[in-house]
């Protein structure tokens, strides 16, 4: 099964790893909530609203396009099991993500 992520960086933070496809449960955001991995703290939840540019949150985030800015936490998570990655480099405002190449 393909698993779908989008690598960003949060302004003052390290790469994330985002699952746009998997969602965190147990909080009351559930529906706004998807798992997300980094190097530093391992799994974790993100808020889809940082991808959101109509929101103030989106300034503060980047979509990395370029492999060469998250290829360390791409190893990684090949490293532990994500054998079949597929990396999304767009995210629309109707709450759809697109991949690109």
């Amino acid at each position: 099964m393909t698993t779908r992520v989008i690598f960003c960086r949060l302004e003052g933070k390290g790469v994330i790893a985002v699952f746009p496809d998997i969602k965190y449960s147990g909080y009351h955001l559930a529906d706004k909530l998807v798992q997300s991995y980094e190097i530093v703290g391992q799994h974790g939840c993100f808020f889809l609203g940082f991808f959101d540019r109509r929101t103030v949150s989106s300034r503060c985030c980047e979509i990395l396009t370029n492999p060469a800015d998250y290829q360390d936490t791409l190893d990684e998570l090949v490293s532990i099991g994500y054998n079949d990655i597929k990396v999304i480099t767009k995210y629309k405002r109707n709450r759809k993500l697109e991949g690109l190449g």
